[in-house]
């Protein structure tokens, strides 16, 4: 707010996949416009996928669940652990290729099973970007997860998942503009095509 002698070493929120940006987003314009928490979905986008229709990279394998979207999910073959930093291999990576029709802050989503503490967290990212964390995405059976937000151009995009943790199963990917999540969305909006598995 203009005040250069202030203390900026601070430390950051521990809740990591919050909405925290659009509380602050009207900071230095003038216009204390906090957003209203609406949660009519109406307007937004959201693409769906089903993993197992993904391109899967060798590490990867699609197992069987009458629970799951489609019956099927994917997780990554067991004793494959890359917690420092992701993977490098060729075959590390489910990747996802998507478009949206609008300039928008959009929301990815996991449809997750991560049943244990050391069971739950992937690396992921938009296009060439770095990959990024999604951690803390434990679950009792399968729940939509939020594992960040980007902001995005319309257009042709690709998301690229690699595995950091090996117990953790992951359904189906969404990327919405509604920021509360595929679960507070109509059924038909988070649908995502069958595919042979």
């Amino acid at each position: 707010m203009g005040d250069e002698t202030a203390n900026t070493n601070v430390t950051t929120h521990p809740f990591e996949l919050v909405d925290h940006e659009r509380w602050y987003d009207w900071w230095g314009s003038g216009d204390a416009n906090l957003p209203d928490m609406v949660f009519d979905p109406t307007g937004t986008e959201t693409v769906a996928f089903e993993t197992e229709c993904s391109t899967l990279g060798s590490d990867w394998e699609t197992a069987s669940d009458e629970t799951a979207s489609n019956g099927a999910y994917v997780t990554v073959k067991a004793g494959m652990n890359s917690t420092n930093a992701p993977p490098t291999g060729a075959g590390s990576t489910i990747t996802i290729p998507f478009t949206v029709s609008k300039d928008s802050t959009y929301f990815v989503f996991a449809l997750a099973n991560g049943p244990t503490a050391q069971d739950d967290s992937a690396w992921w990212k938009i296009d060439d970007e770095d990959f990024a964390t999604a951690n803390g995405m434990g679950t009792v059976g399968w729940q939509w997860v939020k594992m960040g937000r980007r902001d995005l151009t319309a257009g042709e995009h690709t998301i690229t998942l690699t595995y950091r943790e090996d117990g953790l199963l992951v359904d189906k990917i969404a990327v919405s503009s509604f920021a509360y999540g595929p679960e507070e969305l109509p059924a038909e909006d988070v649908a995502a095509a069958k595919c042979d598995v």
